[in-house]
């Protein structure tokens, strides 16, 4: 089996790969189809200059192509950074700010968000949007259409850092703390 929390479900993709693992209103998706949907997102990101230890921001609510976008990016080594969609404006351009986001991958509702993050946060150059575009936003689609759904087999070790999680900030900024794939 694969290494890193990209796999984890690669058990289930040997054993069972036509069960359905996915459902969001009248979205089924296999665990066959979750592992292809992730690795076009892993080839999108390679094919945008994402590569191991870059940060990737994730700002979503609740839609099933989160799960897509997270395993995709810990495939290519690269590190998830998934912004509370709750966070007030300040508080998630802190954030983006502090990890020098240069992509973000938003659900539909957040776009007019990231949109006007972009401007709170000058490295951020590049949105991709789910069903939804905005000025300067990148349409998912568009985004990860020509990628393949090929296997990736990017080494990652379990050492290697998968997560960058940020604390609430309760007694200041947030912090960011960082997770391996092993932890």
């Amino acid at each position: 089996m694969r290494e890193g929390l990209g796999y984890l479900f690669d058990r289930a993709l040997t054993t069972t790969p036509d069960k359905v693992t996915v459902i969001q209103d009248e979205i089924l998706l296999t665990f066959r189809e979750l592992d292809r949907r992730a690795n076009r997102v892993g080839w999108a990101l390679r094919r945008t200059d994402i590569g191991r230890a870059d940060r990737v921001a994730l700002l979503f609510d609740n839609d099933y192509r989160f799960l897509e976008c997270y395993f995709g990016v810990l495939r290519i080594g690269a590190v998830v950074v998934s912004v509370n969609y709750r966070l007030s404006n300040e508080a998630a351009a802190y954030v983006l700010d502090h990890f020098d986001a240069g992509l973000l991958v938003c659900s539909p509702h957040q776009v007019n968000r990231a949109v006007g993050l972009r401007r709170q946060v000058p490295g951020l150059q590049r949105i991709i949007g789910l069903d939804r575009t905005g000025p300067g936003v990148t349409a998912y689609e568009t985004w990860t259409g020509e990628a393949s759904g090929d296997a990736l087999n990017i080494p990652v070790s379990e050492d290697d850092i998968a997560i960058q999680a940020y604390t609430a900030g309760s007694t200041g900024e947030a912090k960011g703390c960082l997770l391996s794939h092993r932890g």
